[in-house]
C-alpha cells in the first residue's frame, strides 16, 4: 500500500494517491484521516520530498533534474505552508548516512535550522501535524523514532 501511494504521488495522480492513502491510513488503524486532510496539511507534498531526501532522486513531478535532491528540498523548506514539517524532515534526514549527507549542505541546513527556530516559538501546528500523521509516516518511513 505504501508503494502504491508513493508511486501515485510520483506520477502526480491525486485520485490514485487518495485511494491508496485511505487504505494505508485504515491499515494503520487511523480511520479519521481523509485525503482532503492530507492535502490541506501538505502531506501529499512532503512525502515525495522525504523520499527524495532518502533516495537522492526526485519522487514527484517537477522541473528539477532527477538528481537535484538538494534543490527540491530547499524549495520545499522555503514554502511557508510546509515549514511545520521541518521537524520530520530533520528526523528523516538524519535516519541514514546518505540522507544526512544531503541535509549537510549549508543552504539546506540553514533553512531547516531557521524553520526549527520558528516552530519552537509556536509549536502547536507542528505538534499537531506530527501527532496526526505519525502512524502513516511510521508505516512509510520505518526508521522514524516512536
Amino acid at each position: 500500500m505504501a508503494r502504491v501511494l508513493l508511486d501515485a504521488l510520483a506520477r502526480g495522480d491525486s485520485r490514485a494517491a487518495g485511494a491508496a492513502f485511505t487504505l494505508l491510513a485504515h491499515s494503520c488503524e487511523v480511520v479519521d484521516l481523509i485525503w482532503h486532510d492530507a492535502q490541506q496539511d501538505g502531506f501529499d507534498r512532503i512525502v515525495p520530498v522525504l523520499v527524495t531526501l532518502l533516495t537522492g532522486h526526485k519522487a514527484a513531478p517537477s522541473g528539477y533534474a532527477d538528481d537535484a535532491a538538494a534543490a527540491i528540498l530547499n524549495s520545499v523548506l522555503e514554502a511557508p505552508s510546509l515549514r511545520d514539517w521541518s521537524r520530520i524532515v530533520a528526523v528523516v534526514g538524519n535516519s541514514t548516512v546518505e540522507a544526512a549527507g544531503r541535509m549537510a549542505r549549508r543552504s539546506t541546513w540553514d533553512k531547516v535550522s531557521r524553520n526549527l527556530r520558528a516552530i519552537g516559538q509556536t509549536p502547536q501546528r507542528a505538534d499537531a501535524l506530527e501527532q496526526r500523521w505519525r502512524p502513516v509516516l511510521k508505516r512509510l518511513f520505518s526508521r522514524l523514532p516512536d
